[in-house]
């Protein structure tokens, strides 16, 4: 995406149930939450996620934490960021989620994700010579009962063109 390959986050090393607030990438980087989130795993807290997805989800029960909305810092370097949303009820539930590099924000309102349909992922990324990506801000979620799960977070890698002069794009074989 943009340029980027995605790299996937690291498997949580804690138990399923445990309270978590940071998540791993690879190359010793750490993204982290405001608050603590649940660990669950497919199986093992979590009954179902979709199509085929069988790794860590972080829960977060805005009614039982008394917040309405949770920010993930993100690490140094970031440009790009994905991840996964699914209610935790089957039902349709409507999220705003905020992407900031400390300079601008880009912000996706009235995001629609319905429970029984599975897991919807959302990318995005920043403008070329723009700061990195700082956090992202998940808001409106007082309004869903029962909770939400955050699956499959992963982040920019190295570009997947490393030796592209600057500020010239490959077009075909040819740089232009």
């Amino acid at each position: 995406m943009g340029g980027y390959s995605l790299v996937a986050a690291l498997a949580q090393s804690a138990v399923s149930g445990t309270a978590v607030d940071t998540v791993d990438f690879p190359g010793g980087r750490q993204a982290v939450f405001d608050g603590k989130l649940e660990l669950m795993r497919i199986g093992q807290g979590r009954a179902t996620w979709s199509h085929g997805y069988g790794g860590d989800v972080l829960y977060w029960d805005e009614l039982r934490s008394g917040r309405s909305t949770v920010t993930l810092s993100l690490p140094a370097g970031t440009r790009v960021f994905s991840f996964f949303l699914e209610p935790n009820f089957f039902g349709s539930a409507s999220f705003g989620v905020m992407g900031s590099n400390g300079v601008e924000s880009i912000l996706f309102d009235g995001w629609a994700v319905e429970g029984e349909g599975g897991a919807q992922g959302l990318a995005f990324g920043v403008r070329s010579g723009t700061p990195d990506l700082v956090s992202v801000t998940f808001t409106g979620l007082n309004t869903i009962p029962d909770g939400f799960g955050f699956g499959e977070l992963a982040l920019n890698g190295a570009p997947t063109c490393p030796r592209c002069p600057s500020g010239r794009r490959r077009w075909g074989s040819s740089w232009a």
